[in-house]
């Protein structure tokens, strides 16, 4: 059979995207296929800027008796529109969507469009190709239309030896505009080219903004045989020589794994270096093996500084971990760069405080924060009271309405100052930005803040306000003026052609017809 496989764009032609690193889960779907002996193609359409009539164009050209997306909730609209374009340039063809989103709502996805034939639930390389060689009738994983009905079979059985899976098709992608894109667009990296594997599946956490226990609670890893392997291949074959780990996982409770791939890279050097993501309980001595292997760099999701919000996240860890997982990952000489998220439904001002305090009085090299968003599936969008059906009929990600850009751009303000320098010396050393050019942006972002502090929502110590202090009379001035706006709207527009940003406008991509729950 000929199948084409693609991950959807929702790019304008005015937009561009930093598509760094190709859809792993749909490439280990491409290589199960190839192995059982059919004709596979491969189109990231978000890299490529393949827009609904390109890809029309591509299916009426090339012909395929299978389409196959795959995508997530932030690109659910796109996929849809994406499979409805395959069906209208191949009436005949089987069109099949999978992924986390696909997961959650197997029969919906069905009942709303009926130019879907069949969705695949989960871990998809294993269903996909029972699928075509005996129907859906047998499959585990999949719902499919019978008689005018909707049946969804009984879930498919995770692959308990991850190392039966052939390695991801790297062949169909466009490598070298991968490694463009991570260059242009300033990902993290110390040698080029720069990619990101995934060794792993399964999360055992179960914090209430993440979807990932819906998948796989139990994690299931690659030998190291067989990761020492894949990287070898993209080192030697496509000139790999930065590897991220892109796992939830990679050093949980791993201390065995990571001895046994250290030893692989002891016997058998590679001229490659690494960084990947930990989660901040992360011990020492797991610590120490993965600066032995070659880890320069490690990005820790923290999320929070305050240890109540960390409880109502169910992130299992306390803020006395976190100080420990750092202090001992640069105690190593390894970089680091955190995650924060504002706005969960239970954050204060104080909340955020916190955030700050630890931020500034750790050795934190870079930080980076996002607005509290509702995924389906998770225990915070139940909470929030999210019907199924709100997915379908928006086209958007809903926010936090728990949201004061006040307090949280004041709190960006602080952090910006307070880790000016350290935060200069990585973008210069991993992102390759030259001090002067660091230096400007640095200070257009701290001047950007500092106009629109028009009050000190919270303080911390003197000496860390400082500076907001000393911008408080002119942002009363500009504020009055409304000048900030104008100057805030004309840097948006000139550089992302747009006006509003979810960092700024408290109405952003809110839940408009759901009532709010009381926060508390």
């Amino acid at each position: 059979m000929k199948i084409i496989l693609a991950f959807p764009s929702n790019l304008s032609d005015s937009e561009d995207k930093a598509q760094i690193n190709p859809p792993v889960g749909i490439l280990f779907v491409a290589a199960k296929l190839e192995q059982e002996g059919h004709e596979v193609q491969f189109y990231d359409c978000m890299l490529e800027g393949i827009k609904l009539n390109g890809f029309k164009d591509i299916l009426i050209k090339e012909k395929p008796d299978w389409v196959g997306l795959g995508f997530v909730s932030t690109l659910r609209a796109e996929g849809f529109k994406y499979a409805k374009a395959a069906r209208e340039a191949l009436p005949n063809a089987k069109i099949v969507v999978g992924g986390v989103h696909s997961t959650i709502f197997p029969r919906k996805i069905l009942e709303k469009f009926p130019f879907i034939d069949y969705v695949i639930s989960n871990e998809a390389e294993g269903p996909f190709a029972e699928l075509i060689e005996k129907g859906p009738e047998e499959v585990l994983g999949v719902a499919y239309r019978k008689d005018g009905k909707i049946i969804k079979n009984a879930p498919s059985i995770p692959e308990p030896n991850l190392d039966n899976l052939p390695k991801p098709s790297w062949h169909l992608c466009n490598m070298k505009l991968y490694y463009k894109k991570a260059r242009d667009f300033g990902a993290d990296f110390v040698k080029f080219p720069h990619f990101g594997i995934i060794t792993s599946r399964g999360c055992p956490s179960r914090c209430t903004f993440c979807g990932s226990e819906k998948l796989s609670r139990k994690v299931r890893r690659h030998s190291p045989q067989y990761v020492y392997d894949m990287i070898k291949e993209l080192h030697v074959k496509y000139g790999v020589n930065d590897i991220y780990f892109l796992d939830d996982t990679f050093a949980v409770k791993n201390m065995e794994w990571l001895q046994e791939f250290k030893k692989l890279l002891q016997e058998n050097p590679l001229s490659v270096v690494y960084s990947g993501q930990i989660r901040a309980n992360t011990p020492p001595d797991i610590l120490k093996v993965l600066k032995e292997i070659g880890f320069y760099s490690l990005n820790i999701g923290v999320e929070t500084g305050s240890q109540r919000i960390l409880n109502a996240m169910r992130k299992g860890i306390v803020v006395k971990q976190i100080h420990g997982c750092i202090k001992a990952a640069k105690k190593l000489g390894l970089l680091v760069k955190v995650y924060l998220i504002f706005c969960d439904i239970h954050e204060t001002t104080e909340d955020i405080k916190q955030t700050v305090e630890l931020v500034v009085n750790l050795p934190i090299d870079e930080f980076v924060w996002g607005r509290m968003t509702f995924f389906p599936g998770t225990e915070l969008c139940v909470m929030r009271g999210i019907p199924n059906e709100w997915w379908f009929n928006n086209d958007y990600m809903p926010l936090s309405e728990n949201f004061d850009s006040k307090v949280v751009n004041h709190a960006w303000f602080l952090m910006c100052v307070n880790r000016f320098f350290q935060q200069l010396r990585y973008k210069h050393k991993l992102g390759r930005v030259h001090w002067t050019k660091g230096i400007i942006r640095q200070l257009i972002i701290v001047g950007g803040l500092g106009i629109f502090i028009n009050k000190i929502p919270f303080k911390t110590s003197f000496k860390k306000d400082f500076l907001a202090y000393l911008f408080l009379p002119l942002g009363i001035v500009m504020t009055k003026t409304g000048l900030n706006l104008w100057i805030r709207k004309t840097y948006l527009r000139l550089r992302y052609k747009r006006e509003d940003s979810i960092y700024f406008d408290d109405d952003k991509n809110i839940i408009q017809e759901i009532p709010t729950p009381q926060i508390s």
